[in-house]
Formats: structure tokens, C-alpha cells, sequence
């Protein structure tokens, strides 16, 4: 329809629908964010039937997964070295560690899936943090503290 996001349905109300799965008419009425009349308007035609065949076969509509990778040399510990790193790095550089890489990507590095998708892993965030990040999961880069402060030894 080409509509900005939020023209014809704001996000809460999307949500509950997705949360309460209303299958008739009187069921969204009920719908606390849902504007009354909406699903009698032009913008909810085929609404109702779309939500009773998606709740009626869920698995053909959830999104397909890939499967996650464990690398077995990968120890326990490694999600939280490189969170350590990454503190430090960023406070080093004063920069929010969350610009240069989000949990996700943490630990997609921690299992060893170096992807295209981890910003970390390009440009600026990789010679700050990336670079740093691969050296220790390899064990070329090692971390210490030293009077309260997180201390960084290439091997």
C-alpha cells in the first residue's frame, strides 16, 4: 500500500494482534490498541483470515532458522573475554561499546561464526575491536589486569 510504518496500524496494536490472535470480529473488538471498527475497514480485508490460517498451521508462517553453530575448541568462558575486551577497547576509545558490537554479535564471534553480517568484523569497529576480538579467540592475544584496569599481551 505504500503507507508510512504506523499509517494504518500503530506497532502495540500489531502486537497484540500477534499476541492474542483474534479470529472473529467481535475477539478485535476487544483489542485494547486496536482502533474500533479497524478490522470493518478496507485496510483489515483479509486480516481475519490470514490470522486463522496462520493459527492454524504456525509452523508453514515462523520465520526458518539457521541452525546455530557450537565450535568445540571454543571455551565456555569466551561470550565473557570478549565482552571484557570490548569494555575495555571502548573505554579506551570512549565510545559506547553497544556502537561497536551488540550481544548477538558477541557471541555469534564467541561460536566462531565469522558471517558477513557482524559490523564488528568491518571498517572502524574491526581495527578497533575486530581485529583484537580474532587474535584472542585464537589465542594470539591475551588479557590481564593490572592496578584495576584490563591490560592487553599479544603472544
Amino acid at each position: 500500500m505504500n503507507k508510512p510504518r504506523r499509517r494504518i496500524l500503530k506497532d502495540d496494536a500489531i502486537q497484540e494482534i500477534a499476541d492474542q490472535k483474534p479470529q472473529s470480529e467481535k475477539a478485535f473488538e476487544r483489542l485494547r490498541a486496536v482502533p474500533k471498527g479497524f478490522i470493518r475497514s478496507k485496510y483489515a480485508e483479509g486480516l481475519l483470515d490470514a490470522i486463522q490460517v496462520a493459527v492454524a498451521d504456525p509452523d508453514a508462517y515462523a520465520p526458518k532458522l539457521p541452525k546455530r553453530r557450537q565450535n568445540a575448541e571454543m571455551p565456555a568462558g569466551a561470550p565473557e573475554m570478549l565482552k571484557v575486551l570490548l569494555k575495555a577497547v571502548s573505554d579506551e576509545a570512549n565510545v559506547v561499546p553497544r556502537l561497536i558490537a551488540n550481544a548477538a554479535d558477541v557471541e555469534k564471534l564467541a561460536r566462531g561464526d565469522h558471517d558477513d553480517d557482524i559490523a564488528a568484523l568491518k571498517g572502524w569497529r574491526y581495527e578497533l575491536f575486530g581485529k583484537k576480538a580474532l587474535s584472542l579467540l585464537s589465542g594470539k592475544l591475551a588479557l590481564s589486569f593490572q592496578d584495576g584496569q584490563v591490560r592487553l599481551f599479544e603472544l
